[in-house]
């Protein structure tokens, strides 16, 4: 039995959350067995897009977004914003990991490398990226 399960269990009312390189679904809820909760940033940071596999598989949501409809909201606020004088690359540089995995990341990293993550990236590269990003995931949803 690990140490944190005897913890928790002489002291119920302690919140014990565990951290540290947990990045499966599994894991996950092996770990929510003896503990309060579970932190995954690295996990989340390196594929933000893991949230709706959590979402759906650990808080039972029946339906995610996909990887498209994240990409929109993002430009949608990134739009607002950009006009309260927020810089682009400082929003856009949580969102590299977003295809993780997918046919295309690579070009997607590259770009937000290239374009994004100046200071004076701007608005127009940011749509432009999202009309790139949206063509690569119907590339993926028709394999």
């Amino acid at each position: 039995m690990k140490w944190f399960t005897l913890l928790k269990k002489e002291n119920p009312n302690l919140e014990i959350i565990i951290n540290g390189g947990i990045s499966k679904i599994s894991d996950i809820k092996k770990h929510l067995h003896f503990c309060d909760g579970v932190m995954i940033g690295r996990a989340i940071y390196q594929n933000p897009y893991f949230l709706t596999e959590i979402e759906k598989d650990i808080f039972n949501f029946k339906k995610t977004p996909l990887r498209q409809e994240i990409a929109e909201n993002i430009l949608q606020y990134l739009e607002k914003e950009v006009k309260k004088g927020t810089k682009v690359n400082h929003i856009m540089r949580h969102t590299v990991g977003l295809y993780h995995g997918q046919i295309g990341s690579k070009k997607w990293k590259r770009y937000l490398s290239d374009n994004m993550m100046a200071r004076d990236s701007d608005f127009k590269k940011a749509k432009h990226i999202m009309e790139i990003v949206q063509n690569n995931e119907k590339a993926n949803q028709n394999l």
